[in-house]
């Protein structure tokens, strides 16, 4: 987009081997388009690393297809024939994940791999943060010979929010769970207020405690310096004090230590490489497809996915979904769901496990290979759900009209520009005339102050909006500014749209942090907020 700044990815493959760890590779990358008037040339120079070293592995992001990069630790020795466990951390706040991996000794039993959360600047593990942990998770996962029953989630200060955060809302990935100096959420660790309606919802997964029970059956490791003046070791207790009841916890308390503390129990940094932890870790398997459970989320949105099943919908965004399974022995198993419209069951994995009936909510069904699928399919599903936020979790391409005010152009260069420095992301901003086809279903569609009649939506809309007025379900508001998400296909597009002379409200929302989650649908004006809600699951109000 004009104005803007955007990422573009070099994909550098090596032709021979380096047989010096002091060679360096110089490397010349040219960018040239049509539409730029000069050809941009830079030079890097890419040094080599020993594999007992931490070191940086890059990966192209399924998020919005930009270079990402996460720290890795590797074994001791790794072995061809054996497959090692997967310690995922997650660091604090200014910490690059290459120092976080720097932090721990190599272990005999496993990888640790640390990722940026989008750095240099990035996010709080919350939301972005989210997806890009659970990349790095499964690009590890997929890069190195790891036991599915042997990962484990641990990190550091604001990386020991995101534990918790990992362990509470993904549950069914990990094994041990062990926050370092963890706090539980902006509204006990920043006195955040908490937001009511609509928007309660939309940032619903950020009030951890109301998903502790999910920690149910993990072993817990809770580590914190009773001196600690950045997050005081009362954000500990108060996790104590909601974990205890649940799962087996223990809390480690480093008489006097503050903040990031080290000592002689470990080679690396005794506050994250705590031996008592990665033994915990060592010693602990879980079994992915659990056939006894209970799990509650706050959307499919945030995670669909635990054991063997994935919730698809809800009937109701405004209350968080549950699901409970029972092995009845004999190769029967029961699934219990609350606010559950439709799912997708794994049914190999519970073959595999001797189980061949399943009840689900009183129904019985005989299993067979394949996915099982329970309640209609049709409707929101977790890839294209909502709330507004979605819609920028997949590569998304900014829409503003070919003529009319400047503004809506603007604010796309500048949302363009913000994904790109905030979140070290990659997207695009173009004009209407430019968006076909091909466009439509690569990519999430934003489109920005652009005319209802030049929307493609494919299912009747409840919004309306022109010069002077816009409209939720016939109600007007004058000078108004209007979002609201929607589906077009097997993706998600947004609209965000003014009333006449009131374009600068755009600039109003900026969406780039956990905490501005908005709901399916907002109006605002001068005056602040006038409507908001969510949409059910067949997308109707």
């Amino acid at each position: 987009g004009a104005g803007a700044t955007s990422q573009v990815a070099f994909e550098l493959r090596q032709k021979q081997a380096i047989k010096d760890v002091e060679e360096s590779v110089e490397v010349t990358l040219r960018l040239s388009s049509p539409d730029l008037t000069a050809v941009y040339e830079t030079r890097v120079s890419l040094g080599a690393k020993l594999r007992t070293d931490p070191y940086k592995r890059s990966f192209l992001s399924a998020m919005d297809h930009s270079a990402q990069y996460y720290g890795v630790r590797e074994p001791s020795e790794v072995l061809d024939a054996a497959q090692y466990g997967l310690a995922l951390s997650l660091h604090g706040a200014q910490v690059e994940a290459i120092n976080q991996a720097s932090s721990y000794s190599p272990k005999e039993w496993a990888y640790v791999a640390a990722a940026t959360n989008r750095r240099p600047f990035g996010f709080d593990w919350e939301e972005w943060g989210r997806l890009d942990g659970l990349e790095v998770l499964e690009h590890a996962q997929q890069s190195f010979v790891i036991d599915p029953s042997r990962v484990h989630v641990t990190g550091h200060s604001m990386g020991g929010h995101g534990t918790w955060q990992f362990g509470a809302l993904l549950s069914g990935r990990f094994g041990v769970v062990g926050p370092s100096a963890g706090w539980c959420s902006f509204y006990t660790y920043g006195n955040t207020q908490k937001p009511g309606g609509a928007f309660a919802r939309a940032r619903a997964s950020s009030d951890t405690a109301n998903y502790v029970s999910n920690l149910a059956g993990h072993p817990v490791y809770m580590i914190h310096g009773t001196a600690d003046d950045n997050v005081p070791l009362s954000q500990g207790e108060y996790m104590f004090g909601l974990v205890d009841p649940v799962t087996e916890v223990t809390f480690h308390q480093e008489p006097g230590a503050g903040h990031w503390w080290d000592g002689d129990m470990s080679p690396g940094a005794d506050c994250v490489d705590w031996p008592p932890l990665f033994e915990l870790m060592e010693a602990t398997t879980f079994n992915p497809y659990a056939l006894e459970f209970s799990y509650k989320t706050p959307s499919p949105m945030v995670n669909a996915e635990h054991s063997y099943v994935t919730i698809r919908s809800c009937f109701s965004a405004y209350d968080d979904c549950s699901i409970s399974s029972s092995d009845m022995g004999d190769g029967a198993v029961t699934l219990e769901t609350v606010n559950v419209r439709s799912m997708v069951l794994n049914a190999d994995a519970l073959l595999d496990q001797g189980v061949d009936t399943l009840t689900v909510d009183g129904t019985s069904y005989a299993l067979e290979p394949g996915p099982l699928e329970i309640g209609p399919q049709d409707g929101k599903h977790p890839e294209v759900y909502g709330p507004f936020n979605q819609v920028f979790h997949k590569p998304f391409c900014l829409v503003y009209p070919d003529e009319g005010a400047p503004t809506y152009k603007r604010y796309a260069s500048y949302l363009l520009s913000a994904w790109n420095i905030i979140g070290n992301g990659a997207g695009c901003a173009l004009p209407l005339s430019a968006v076909d086809e091909a466009l439509r279903s690569e990519r999430n569609l934003v489109y920005i102050g652009v005319p209802k009649a030049d929307i493609p939506a494919q299912i009747p809309l409840p919004f309306d909006w022109g010069v002077n007025t816009v409209s939720v379900d016939g109600t007007a508001y004058e000078a108004a500014a209007l979002m609201f998400v929607f589906p077009d296909g097997d993706r998600l597009s947004a609209v965000v749209t003014t009333t006449w002379n009131f374009e600068h409200l755009l600039f109003w929302h900026q969406p780039f942090s956990s905490r501005s989650a908005f709901p399916d649908f907002i109006v605002y004006t001068t005056s602040g907020l006038a409507t908001a809600g969510m949409t059910g699951p067949e997308w109707t109000l």
